[in-house]
């Protein structure tokens, strides 16, 4: 059984993975409706999470959001920091954590 995770650093801290990062299908309200899968941007907000512990054993649960192109509207990227629709999880700035919360 593969444990290694691997690790990320936020806020001085060292965090290591407990377990691969899923989708978690959250609606994001804090992103205009232009930035809603079903909202009229181009683009919409997509949110990772992994449960993890800090080094002195806190339990915590680390969150990524991406912002992924619409399908429909494909073909050039809109700026930089952008993924296109059909690109792999294992390509996303995994470094670029949005938040670290206690789980």
């Amino acid at each position: 059984m593969n444990t290694d995770y691997g690790t990320i650093k936020h806020n001085g801290k060292t965090i290591i993975l407990d377990e691969h990062a899923v989708q978690t299908s959250r609606l994001m309200n804090e992103y205009g409706s232009d930035l809603q899968y079903q909202g009229d941007g181009e683009t919409y907000m997509d949110e990772w999470a992994a449960r993890g512990h800090t080094e002195s054993g806190e339990q915590v649960r680390v969150y990524w959001h991406f912002e992924i192109e619409k399908e429909d509207s494909a073909g050039t990227r809109k700026h930089d920091g952008v993924y296109f629709f059909d690109t792999l999880p294992e390509n996303f700035d995994w470094d670029n954590v949005h938040g670290v919360k206690d789980d």
